[in-house]
């Protein structure tokens, strides 16, 4: 298998989050006849994931950035570049692509592919998630091809790339077989709550982006109209002490619950009667998928892509972001009408299982490397 064609992941972290996710995902589907995978991050700390690449005998390889602005990062990706004589970089997200495109261009990798998650993310954020977007969008031109993950996603960066790369959409995806309530037993053995009380879950990081915020005050609006509801917040991040006194003002700190990381988010979300999700922006948000999959309906912000995995008023509820009486009025519809949560469950399974199966996204993937390779080599 000498003729394999080597490829890198580039990512700034391994921690948690939905790109991460990703790449965890596509690990048991990778075609290693045909590729030789690598994978590097950037950021030491943020390593959570790393045992899964090595469990599935993906070398894995730290590059040891001391912070965002460390600049050597570019030094060690280039002599990893050549010392694995890598055929493909992929990266993903803003700082990788600007990293990764830099190093590749002067370790004159054949062929560059950018994975981009949430451009619109880069235009919210912080100063250095601003200065990310903008060295971004100006070395796009660098990349053979950019992949994006939603359709809302593809208009942006076509907007932004002008032509300079080809641009294609290719949705993310999960490992259906472990979101499959046929095959999974539903666990709330992290979470204690009353036999007769509905449970709406949430599952993601703790951020601005995320606006648990909102959920909160939601919540707040449903328990005045029905109280037999607990609601759990699974995960973790720098925002949990502020959402856990937030529940307390609100009154609502004992039917709010926050068991932090779970090492079975499938047999969680399958314990959810309705899943919430209160972005203010999101790219194509996995959880919302897993939770689909597995038959629970979603009630959700109307962001990004969230709008292509939500049909309304089909398969799950779409409101507008930033407005909590809308959330909350998602939430009570479904908590009062049991044949309507079922069907809707129902119809969120089929749905997610038709369009969203991590095996078919690695192909997609991998067919792009071949073209990509395929192109650079005729233009030779």
């Amino acid at each position: 298998m000498a003729d394999r064609t080597r490829v890198l992941w580039l990512i700034k972290g391994l921690g948690a989050g939905g790109a991460e996710q990703l790449l965890v995902n596509a690990l048991p589907h990778i075609d290693r006849r045909r590729f030789e995978y690598h994978v590097a991050y950037i950021l030491p700390w943020k390593n959570d994931n790393v045992r899964h690449f090595e469990a599935h005998d993906v070398p894995v390889h730290c590059l040891g950035g001391g912070s965002p602005w460390d600049i050597g990062v570019v030094l060690r990706l280039r002599r990893l570049l050549r010392a694995l004589e890598i055929d493909v970089l992929d990266a993903h997200l803003a700082y990788s692509g600007v990293i990764g495109r830099v190093a590749a261009r002067t370790a004159h990798t054949p062929a560059v592919i950018y994975t981009e998650h949430n451009l619109a993310v880069q235009r919210r954020l912080s100063s250095f998630q601003f200065l990310s977007f903008m060295a971004n969008v100006a070395t796009f031109g660098w990349s053979d091809m950019v992949v994006t993950v939603s359709r809302d996603g593809f208009r942006d960066v076509s907007r932004f790339c002008r032509g300079r790369a080809p641009v294609r959409l290719i949705y993310n995806g999960i490992p259906l077989d472990t979101f499959d309530r046929r095959r999974v037993e539903p666990d709330r053995s992290v979470f204690s709550v009353p036999d007769h009380h509905k449970v709406v879950g949430h599952m993601a990081t703790f951020t601005t982006k995320k606006n648990q915020a909102d959920l909160l005050r939601a919540a707040k609006l449903v328990l005045d109209e029905n109280p037999d509801v607990t609601f759990v917040l699974v995960g973790k991040g720098h925002l949990q002490p502020y959402l856990e006194q937030l529940a307390h003002e609100l009154g609502i700190g004992d039917r709010v619950m926050f068991p932090g990381f779970v090492t079975n988010p499938h047999e969680v979300l399958a314990s959810f009667d309705i899943f919430a999700l209160s972005s203010l922006y999101e790219g194509l948000p996995t959880v919302v998928i897993e939770a689909m999959a597995s038959g629970v309906p979603v009630v959700a912000t109307s962001v990004g892509g969230t709008a292509e995995i939500i049909n309304h008023d089909h398969d799950g509820v779409l409101v507008p972001p930033g407005d909590p009486q809308a959330l909350a009025r998602g939430m009570l519809r479904l908590l009062g009408d049991d044949a309507l949560r079922a069907e809707m469950g129902k119809r969120a399974e089929i749905s997610a299982r038709s369009k969203f199966d991590i095996r078919r996204r690695v192909q997609e993937v991998e067919r792009a490397y071949d073209e990509v390779l395929g192109t650079k080599a005729a233009a030779r």
